[in-house]
């Protein structure tokens, strides 16, 4: 079998159809729809990577996090203070999206 064909136990799901199911998730536990729509586009695109542990996998723990306010719907990331010019600190204020211009 080749390197670009699934495995008989693999479901293909299309990365749009992916990509607007995670967004319909943020947006029904209160994320705005662009933040949804972000939000659900880094996920989608760490898989399309290759980086599932950094993909849709991880939906489930966002999911936990919204409903428990472990994570903050419509929190607004802030950069404090930038160490050098390739190194800046990221306030996520316990939200979840990246904060403008990092997403």
């Amino acid at each position: 079998m080749s390197d670009t064909q699934p495995s008989p136990a693999t479901t293909c799901i299309p990365a749009e159809a992916l990509q607007s199911f995670c967004t319909a998730v943020f947006a029904s536990l209160g994320l705005s729809g662009d933040a949804a729509a972000v939000s659900a586009d880094v996920l989608v695109a760490a898989d399309l990577r290759g980086i599932p542990s950094h993909g849709v996998a991880r939906l489930g723990r966002y999911v936990n996090g919204l409903k428990t306010g472990l994570m903050l719907p419509g929190a607004v990331s802030t950069v404090p203070a930038e160490t050098c010019r390739q190194l800046a600190q990221i306030a996520s204020q316990q939200g979840i999206e990246p904060p403008p211009g990092l997403g």
